[in-house]
């Protein structure tokens, strides 16, 4: 509903798709972690609040929006490249937003370009070419600075939802062993695994659910750690665990020779 609510106003937004693969096995795409960017946000306050009718023109290959800066606030003009011809000797851009060694080939390119307006000039008229260059400098730093920030906060939160996952199934997998060898069952082969996938697989139809492997695990993990390690071993999400995912996650973890 959010989503649905912020499309259907005329401030543009695009979402990024940042892919998920496993550190052991980068060929292997396991998910994504989509990001919502609302443009008029991104470009708040890259100019002083005093400063104005800058128009910036955020361009992609298909679509081009055009803004107004406003006492630090961008407000969407309308759909299209819409600033005055007149003032296109006093373009600065395009700016290109990418940065490419995060984006795919064939992902989209933003670019800016900014222009000032009349109300610029009137505005700075006694004064004017020194406070429109010092203006359009702040807002080239500071929207290269922007996206420098949200790209690396981008990566850490990849970076700590990769540890977290690692972390949860590292401590699965030695609460497996554990109930393994008090069964006396050495992981080591394929026989064992169908052993213990056997013991785990109470009603015997070839599958082990969510209830089954926390009667298993027991009281060993918490209520809240159980479900985000579910969440990371039941990697087709269809609620149940074949013995093929069991097989890769004991692999991963270091308890099933390959």
């Amino acid at each position: 509903a959010l989503l649905c609510s912020l499309f259907s106003t005329d401030d543009p937004a695009a979402i990024l798709y940042h892919p998920i693969y496993p550190i052991n096995n980068p060929g292997e795409f396991v998910g994504f972690i989509a990001s919502l960017t609302i443009w008029s946000t991104v470009l708040q306050d890259i100019v002083p609040a005093y400063v104005d009718g800058i128009i910036v023109v955020l361009e992609s290959e298909t679509q081009a929006y055009t803004y107004e800066m406003r006492e630090g606030t961008a407000y969407v003009v309308g759909k299209g490249d819409l600033h005055d011809a007149n003032y296109d000797m006093y373009k600065a851009g395009p700016i290109t937003l990418n940065d490419y060694k995060s984006y795919s080939n064939t992902s989209s390119t933003y670019s800016l370009s900014i222009y000032p307006s009349a109300i610029v000039f009137q505005e700075f008229e006694t004064n004017t070419p020194t406070v429109v260059a010092v203006s359009l400098v702040a807002v080239i730093c500071v929207v290269a600075s922007l996206f420098f920030i949200y790209d690396l906060l981008v990566r850490r939160e990849i970076r700590a939802l990769k540890e977290q996952s690692d972390r949860y199934k590292q401590k699965f997998g030695e609460i497996v062993h554990r109930r393994a060898s008090t069964q006396n069952i050495d992981l080591k082969s394929k026989e064992a695994l169908e052993i213990l996938f056997n013991k785990l697989d109470k009603d015997g139809n070839g599958t082990v659910d969510r209830d089954e492997l926390k009667l298993y695990v027991g009281d060993a993990i918490e209520e809240k750690d159980f479900e985000a390690m579910w969440e990371n071993i039941d990697l087709d999400k269809n609620g149940s665990l074949e013995i093929g995912e069991f097989s890769h996650f004991l692999a991963e973890v270091g308890l099933l020779s390959t």
